[in-house]
């Protein structure tokens, strides 16, 4: 039987040391698990230390949920090994590595299961295996980043202080030809574009930006780091026929580890971005500054049921800003 590897990869705008506490204990893969809720009676049993090498966790539930157990081998701050044995719905010995890469204001976490294909595993087709793992993987690695970044301390923020213009100049901490609230309304009922940005009372850096077209047609989401540096990019646009909102576009940007002033695009290290279809397929470029070519890569039957939104109304901006992220909803 040919050995198997299988790989997917979110960034996370949260240190690695938040991430690595979610991986480390198997108590808290219920806040993040793709698998949670499959048995509401499942069985758990946790054993050893609390956390890192040795601790471990079996289970026992219904078909769907099986039956095995988890032990962490290795822990270390950039990466947790853990040894995956299934003893139902069939047998089955894997081991499951995150790696944690420290990224400009983030973490880049990869998600890998490696093992033998197990003669069950041959029966339900290499694609079809493969298919359903990743998609269980990427909705794990969604509701990690979701609960790492809600880990974060907060900045605390009064209502009103949100600020409109035509941008956001990262540089000089203010908007870009900045305008009152009325006429942002009257550019939201009519057009053309404005941008929102959110800063906490006594903060220089915005929160994030949002860039909104007449009527919410389209949303373009910036988020930064604590430079002020953009770090991430969403963009959600009117689908025809469908009044709501499909996230089509999403790119993140790396910046040198030494970086301690705000950096633009052009200033990044490497880039990575997406464009997504609702057919399921997407686009993947990835642009490293310093190599020549950019990597394609083509991806198919991918769960993009979790990138509508509704429109926003006026005044509805932390619903995006705060969690662009597509949903769970697959």
């Amino acid at each position: 039987m040919a050995d198997f590897e299988l790989s997917r990869t979110t960034h996370v705008v949260a240190d690695p040391g938040t991430v690595h506490a979610l991986i480390d204990d198997f108590r808290q893969w219920t806040r993040w698990s793709p698998w949670e809720g499959a048995d509401p009676d499942l069985r758990r049993t946790y054993a050893g230390p609390d956390h890192g090498v040795g601790s471990t966790y079996q289970w026992s539930g219904n078909a769907k949920a099986g039956e095995g157990r988890m032990e962490i081998v290795s822990s270390t701050p950039s990466e947790v090994v853990v040894d995956l044995r299934f003893v139902k719905p069939f047998k089955a010995t894997n081991v499951t590595t995150f790696s944690l890469r420290p990224i400009g204001g983030g973490t880049d976490v990869t998600w890998t299961m490696t093992g033998q294909r197990s003669a069950v595993m041959g029966l339900m087709g290499t694609l079809f295996f493969d298919k359903a793992i990743g998609k269980d993987f990427d909705r794990g690695l969604a509701a990690m980043k979701r609960t790492a970044e809600a880990s974060r301390p907060p900045r605390s923020h009064a209502p009103g202080s949100y600020r409109y213009g035509l941008g956001w100049n990262a540089r000089l901490k203010k908007p870009k030809e900045e305008i009152d609230e009325p006429t942002a309304r009257q550019r939201f009922a009519q057009g053309p574009m404005f941008a929102v940005s959110r800063v906490a009372e006594g903060q220089a850096v915005a929160d994030f930006t949002l860039y909104v077209a007449a009527e919410g047609s389209h949303v373009r989401v910036q988020r930064y780091d604590a430079n002020g540096s953009v770090v991430e990019v969403y963009d959600f646009a009117v689908v025809e026929g469908d009044d709501r909102l499909f996230m089509d576009n999403y790119t993140v940007y790396v910046y040198a580890d030494d970086a301690r002033t705000t950096r633009t695009f052009s200033q990044s290290v490497a880039h990575k971005s997406w464009v997504f279809r609702q057919d399921g397929t997407a686009t993947c470029r990835d642009v490293v500054t310093s190599m020549p070519d950019a990597r394609i890569s083509e991806y198919r039957d991918l769960d993009v049921s979790g990138h509508w939104r509704a429109r926003p109304s006026f005044g509805d901006w932390d619903g995006y800003g705060e969690h662009p992220e597509p949903s769970d909803a697959g």
